[in-house]
C-alpha cells in the first residue's frame, strides 16, 4: 500500500466528518453578514502567503524550509479551528463558514498559493508530479466532495450524522498525530537530521502561527467586530491545515523534506490554541465577574 494514501485518506474523513456539521444556512447566512466572511477569507487566503513569504525572505532558512512553510500557510483551516473556536467562545458559525469556503476553494487556491510562493522566493517552479489537471482534480475528490458529502448525509440522516462525526473527527485526529511520528521516526530511520530539520523550521513556524493570528486580530479591529467574530478570525487566520499539507507534499510534491515544518506545527498549534481558549475563558470569567458585582 502506498503510505501517501494514509494521509489522502484521513483528510477525507476529516473533510467528510466537516461537511456533516455545515449546512447551506452557513452560505446564506454568510450572505447576511458579509464583512466578518470576507475579512476572514481575505486572512486566509491573502494575508496568510504574504506573511509566510515575508518570513521565508527575511528569516534565515533553507529552500526546503522556505517551501514547506509556503506549504502550510497555502493550506487554511481545518475541521479542529471549528472545535477550538466553539471552545474559546468564538462565532462558531462563521468559523464554519469560513472553514467551509476555504476547503470548498482549496483545489484551486493550493496550487496556485504554492507554485507563485515557490517562484518568488526562489526563482524557480515547483515541480509537481501530477499535471495541474490532475492535482485539482483529485485536490477536488479529497477536500471538496466529502464536505459536500457529509453536508448530504447531515441532511438525509441528521441523526446519524451527529452520531458519526464526532468518532470520524477522533479515528481522523488519531491517525493524523500517528502519522506525523510515523514520519518522523522513518526519517530518521533514512539517515535524516531530524532534530536539525525540527529546529531550523521551529522559530518560522512559530513566527508564523504568531504573525497570523495578529493578522486575524487586526482585521477583527478594524472591522469593527464582536467580540466572538474577533476570536474566530483569530483563530481561522492562527490555524493551518496539517493534514492537507502533508498530503500534497507526500503525493504531489513527493518530497518528505517539505515536512519539516508540518511537523514542528503541531504541537506550536496545540499550544496556541490552549493559550487564545484559556484567555477568552478567563477574559469572560473577569467580565461576568465585573458585571455582577
Amino acid at each position: 500500500m502506498d503510505f501517501s494514501l494514509i494521509p489522502t485518506a484521513t483528510l477525507f474523513v476529516a473533510m467528510l466528518a466537516l461537511g456533516m456539521e455545515l449546512t447551506l444556512r452557513d452560505f446564506i447566512r454568510v450572505l447576511q453578514f458579509p464583512k466578518a466572511f470576507l475579512l476572514g477569507m481575505t486572512g486566509q487566503m491573502l494575508l496568510l502567503p504574504v506573511i509566510a513569504l515575508l518570513l521565508v525572505s527575511l528569516v534565515p532558512v533553507n529552500s526546503s524550509v522556505a517551501i514547506g512553510l509556503i506549504l502550510l500557510a497555502a493550506c487554511p483551516g481545518g475541521a479542529t479551528s471549528n472545535l477550538f473556536s466553539r471552545y474559546a467562545g468564538g462565532d462558531t458559525a462563521l468559523s464554519i463558514s469560513l472553514t467551509g469556503a476555504s476547503s470548498l476553494l482549496a483545489p484551486l487556491s493550493v496550487p496556485l498559493i504554492v507554485t507563485t510562493g515557490v517562484l518568488m522566493v526562489s526563482g524557480d517552479a515547483v515541480r509537481f508530479h501530477v499535471s495541474a489537471l490532475e492535482m485539482v482534480t483529485m485536490l477536488a475528490l479529497t477536500t471538496a466532495l466529502p464536505v459536500v458529502l457529509g453536508m448530504v448525509w447531515a441532511g438525509v440522516a441528521p441523526q446519524l450524522a451527529a452520531r458519526c462525526r464526532p468518532v470520524l473527527m477522533a479515528m481522523a485526529t488519531i491517525v493524523l498525530v500517528c502519522l506525523i511520528i510515523g514520519l518522523g521516526v522513518n526519517t530518521a530511520r533514512i539517515h535524516v537530521d531530524v532534530m536539525g530539520m525540527v529546529s531550523r523550521s521551529l522559530p518560522a513556524v512559530v513566527l508564523l502561527v504568531l504573525g497570523t493570528a495578529l493578522a486575524g486580530a487586526l482585521l477583527g479591529r478594524l472591522g469593527q467586530l464582536n467580540i466572538g467574530q474577533k476570536r474566530s478570525l483569530v483563530i481561522e487566520v492562527g490555524i493551518q491545515n496539517i493534514n492537507l499539507a502533508m498530503v500534497v507534499a507526500l503525493q504531489y510534491l513527493e518530497s518528505p523534506a517539505y515536512l519539516g515544518p508540518t511537523l514542528v506545527y503541531l504541537p506550536v498549534m496545540l499550544v496556541f490554541a490552549a493559550i487564545v481558549i484559556s484567555a477568552a475563558r478567563w477574559r469572560s470569567l473577569i467580565t461576568g465577574l465585573s458585571a455582577s458585582s
